[in-house]
């Protein structure tokens, strides 16, 4: 069972809030959580906290249910002493995706299980419907040796389709898999996902708005760029998108200016470069990466939003291919062959 990521920040946010030691706060979460999971989650924290651990390596434990996101913030509010403004932010933007990806997948519901139907029906009748058409067939005379090949041949066809999905449903779960468990491959995958058009957009702004929203909480404790860059690049889960942050670092520690140095980089918005370049002018970092942060949070949204509406006719538009598929080379040849009795 997993973790309920989300009530373990927001308690902790409110105990630290109220004036709490994380310890003593970490202490009251494990008293007061209902769940036998987050109880023995809470227990163990608190064990490592007390044993001089720091809480951003004793989360590291539980990376499947809490992000590198995540614990690199948590790490960047032990660095600069802010850990309950971090717990706040990070309720907030817990808050915020749990709501987008709500709607998601609330627009997405109704088509998905439409088109779900669709293959139960294409599995029923090549594994139970056609296979006993022959026997129908048999009391029609010299025509039924014919007619069964033909049922037969139907059969084999609409069996292989199935097949082939399931090949395809297992072979997406086996990429999943080496997606999380190798670093070569993960690479692979993130760098593919930048190269596709629509989903690399995508993929660039919500990179975008967490590295902002990390640089945003640095910059509000006065953190020097280079070493505010070196924390925030933990924050980006894309593998590409993070050794560009990586190397603007680099170049910043060297005294090279941090607008050139993201625009060398090419995976950087240009909203995103016109701020930091406005922000070495002024000298205001801090006022560039909030209003970089909101920009794109924005923008997501907007994008969710959007891929929502979209994906609903997407999906009806694949569930009438697969019903039509069915019924061009499945159903109208039996009726052809009841024409030929």
């Amino acid at each position: 069972m997993k973790i309920n990521v989300s009530l373990f920040t927001q308690t902790l946010q409110s105990l630290l809030h109220s004036g709490l030691s994380l310890q003593d706060s970490i202490y009251v979460c494990k008293d007061i959580f209902s769940r036998k999971t987050d109880k023995e989650f809470s227990k163990k924290i608190y064990t490592s906290v007390r044993e001089g651990k720091l809480l951003s390596e004793a989360l590291c434990m539980y990376k499947n249910d809490f992000s590198d996101f995540y614990i690199s913030l948590v790490r960047i509010g032990e660095e600069s002493g802010r850990l309950c403004e971090v717990f706040e932010k990070l309720s907030e933007y817990i808050k915020a995706k749990k709501e987008m990806k709500e709607k998601l997948i609330q627009s997405l519901a109704y088509p998905v299980l439409v088109l779900i139907t669709a293959f139960i029906v294409i599995g029923v009748m090549s594994f139970f419907v056609f296979p006993r058409l022959g026997g129908i067939f048999e009391a029609f005379g010299e025509n039924s040796a014919l007619i069964n090949a033909k049922i037969n041949s139907i059969t084999r066809t609409c069996r292989f389709s199935g097949i082939v999905l399931v090949f395809v449903f297992f072979a997406l779960i086996f990429c999943a898999l080496i997606y999380k468990k190798s670093l070569k491959a993960k690479a692979f995958f993130d760098s593919l996902l930048l190269r596709i058009p629509g989903v690399s957009k995508y993929v660039v702004f919500s990179q975008t708005q967490d590295f902002s929203f990390s640089m945003k909480l640095l910059s509000s404790a006065y953190y020097p760029l280079n070493k505010s860059l070196l924390l925030s690049a933990e924050s980006a889960s894309n593998i590409c998108y993070k050794k560009a942050i990586n190397r603007v670092y680099e170049k910043v520690t060297k005294g090279e200016e941090a607008g050139n140095s993201f625009l060398a980089e090419k995976v950087f918005p240009s909203y995103f470069i016109t701020w930091i370049k406005l922000s070495e002018r002024d000298g205001n970092i801090l006022q560039a990466f909030s209003q970089i942060y909101d920009y794109f949070k924005a923008e997501n949204e907007r994008a969710l939003s959007r891929m929502g509406v979209m994906a609903e006719p997407v999906f009806i538009l694949i569930t009438g291919i697969v019903i039509f598929t069915v019924i061009a080379q499945f159903v109208l040849p039996v009726f052809s062959l009841l024409g030929e009795l």
